[in-house]
């Protein structure tokens, strides 16, 4: 058997046999997998730390670099701009292993992944390596990108979001999500454009709608803006076809699966930078504010329960707690990337 890194580059490549990459992945997944990663890591971080103390070393652009292996993507500004958000050059080795642990949670993330989207292929014969080799683009928290597919299709990627597609994508429009995205699909009446998501499929010739996937296991969601979409469902076998300004939601395993009229697309403003709470658990709102501004919480005191509504159009942070801070009654302080609420 070839050394595990050929094997993990060919992988990658897609120049494995159907056997060879199930094999792969079964070990990539598995603990004598992640120690060997964890090894790896220490080694690169060896062979880095001989160059380290040049003063020119700048960690910014190889941030840049590691999370930007698309070439078709641009990042976001809360204003929609694209343009990449700068990295600060301070505390250089906690920047590598910070950009060394996305990169192994990326790359364990692609394997996982890339079962959901082959589970749902539409082929009747066997699999071969150029099917399987996948094309990931994702996103840190506090970032946010807008990517062109090869069949002209838009999508807008969230934070701490990911979406792989097989290189063969003209022919074959299956993207896998996790996490958030709002997708503008080129119309293709011979190729229909599906999203995989934990227990749901979602199916479109020409339209745009958002998907939230963040926590498969808790609850997903689909809702249509324009066009009309198939939604099918692993664990009821059942399918619903949505019309404008209508969604799905399905919680874990729970067998309910029906559709809804929604008053406004609240939900899929996050692309155009606004963040919108509409009687949100607090709970929620903390980690839709760590995911927006790649920030950390921690609570001191006993937070009553309560709900938040607010619309924040491309607001700071501190703009933010300060408003939610009024009806919440909590003090906060911010120091870098850590936030502090204190609820008397």
């Amino acid at each position: 058997m070839m050394n595990r890194l050929d094997q993990a580059k060919k992988f990658f490549e897609g120049k494995l046999s159907t056997e060879e990459a199930a094999e792969f992945s079964r070990w990539y997944l598995s603990e004598e997998g992640e120690e060997y990663l964890r090894i790896r890591i220490n080694q690169l971080w060896v062979e880095q730390s001989k160059h380290s103390h040049r003063e020119n070393w700048d960690s910014g652009p190889l941030f840049k670099k590691i999370l930007t292996i698309k070439e078709n993507q641009v990042f976001l500004h809360p204003d929609n701009s694209p343009e990449f958000v700068p990295t600060s050059r301070k505390d250089r080795k906690g920047l590598f292993f910070r950009v060394l642990k996305i990169a192994a949670v990326i790359s364990l993330t692609v394997v996982a992944i890339s079962v959901l989207l082959y589970r749902f292929q539409p082929y009747s014969g066997t699999k071969t390596s150029e099917d399987l080799a996948l094309i990931t683009k994702s996103n840190p928290a506090g970032q946010k990108s807008r990517i062109q597919l090869p069949d002209g299709s838009t999508v807008f990627l969230n934070a701490e979001s990911l979406i792989a597609y097989s290189k063969n994508f003209q022919h074959n429009r299956r993207v896998a999500l996790k996490g958030e995205a709002f997708f503008e699909v080129k119309t293709d009446s011979l190729h229909p454009f599906s999203v995989a998501t934990g227990r749901l499929v979602t199916t479109a010739l020409g339209t745009s709608f958002n998907i939230n996937a963040f926590d498969e296991d808790a609850k997903l969601e689909v809702i249509l803006v324009s066009g009309k979409v198939k939604v099918e469902d692993k664990i009821t076998k059942g399918s619903l076809l949505l019309d404008p300004n209508e969604s799905v939601k399905v919680q874990g395993v729970d067998p309910a699966f029906e559709k809804r009229t929604l008053d406004n697309l609240a939900e899929t403003f996050w692309r155009n930078g606004i963040i919108w709470f509409s009687e949100t658990p607090f709970q929620e709102v903390v980690t839709a504010l760590e995911r927006w501004y790649d920030v950390d919480f921690a609570i001191a005191g006993e937070p009553r329960e309560f709900r938040c509504s607010g619309k924040f159009e491309n607001q700071s942070l501190e703009e933010v707690l300060e408003s939610l801070s009024y009806t919440a009654g909590f003090e906060f302080a911010i120091e870098n990337k850590q936030v502090k609420l204190i609820f008397n």
